[in-house]
């Protein structure tokens, strides 16, 4: 029988820039859950969260750099991200938990984004949330509303420098890196990520207390998320409906292996989620 993911294997990788209040709720949720692996990189004026258990200060702001240069000296075996605007329900942890065993070489998250196939607007895409879903779902893209994956898949995203300089130059430094995170998995012939399906969306977003620095409200944000598409597909991105457009029979035998995969996940979520029901 597959067995959840134990939560000793799990690192928490947090980032705090401006919001110290919806950090401390973060890192509440985490240590309530029994998450005992807690690191907080802070900025310097920011007050750093109680309860975590490796705390680094710095004085520059790195973006989102620091998550995935921190997952290298973790021990455990999984890494998890949050956003600091965004807060964890236990049935979103128990989801990534569930995945992580269905999934042991994904990178599993709440929300994402699958953009149409070819890539020409960053707009052509729809939303796929943990909440909407019956089973697991490939996306392109996740969004950080938590986000747990294996430690090695993590360290080489990290390494791939030619795809991150090339879309911080061209998009920005922070927008920049969370982006070619997610379009190094498919350079470097990972699967895609994996959405979740959670019951009350896995997660919860509280009361922004520094909205204006969030990334929606920078100047040009859309003609800069734009600008991010030439250089992704140079260097090697493509959207998962490019992987599904096939023909003739390889196209059938490739949708049937599809819905044979697909069934096989259903499964294996059942009787995660009976498991999950008798530990609780």
């Amino acid at each position: 029988m597959n067995t959840l993911l134990g939560k000793d294997d799990i690192t928490a990788i947090l980032l705090s820039w401006k919001r110290p209040e919806t950090m401390q709720l973060l890192v509440d949720s985490l240590r309530e859950y029994g998450i005992e692996h807690i690191w907080v990189w802070c900025q310097e004026n920011v007050k750093p969260p109680k309860g975590a258990s490796v705390v680094i200060s710095s004085s520059e702001n790195l973006g989102t750099w620091p998550r995935y240069a921190m997952a290298g000296l973790a021990q455990t075996s999984h890494i998890f991200f949050c956003d600091d605007d965004w807060c964890m329900l236990n049935t979103g942890l128990d989801a990534l938990r569930m995945g992580a065993s269905v999934f042991p070489n994904r990178i599993l998250g709440l929300s994402g984004s699958l953009y149409r196939y070819p890539c020409i607007n960053f707009r052509h895409r729809s939303y796929k949330r943990a909440r909407h879903l019956r089973q697991p779902r490939e996306v392109d893209l996740l969004h950080h509303t938590g986000v747990l994956g294996p430690r090695h898949i993590f360290q080489e995203m990290f390494g791939q420098a030619d795809v991150w300089d090339c879309l911080r130059d061209s998009i920005g430094f922070t927008l920049g890196d969370d982006w070619a995170a997610m379009a190094s998995l498919r350079i470097i012939g990972e699967e895609p990520p994996v959405i979740m399906p959670a019951i009350d969306r896995g997660c919860w977003k509280p009361a922004d207390p520094a909205p204006r620095f969030a990334v929606s409200h920078r100047p040009n944000i859309r003609k800069n998320k734009q600008k991010a598409f030439l250089p992704l597909q140079r260097l090697g991105f493509k959207s998962i409906e490019s992987d599904k457009r096939l023909d003739g029979q390889m196209g059938f035998a490739y949708r049937v292996h599809r819905v044979v995969e697909e069934r096989t996940m259903c499964q294996k979520m059942k009787e995660l989620e009976r498991l999950s029901h008798d530990l609780h």
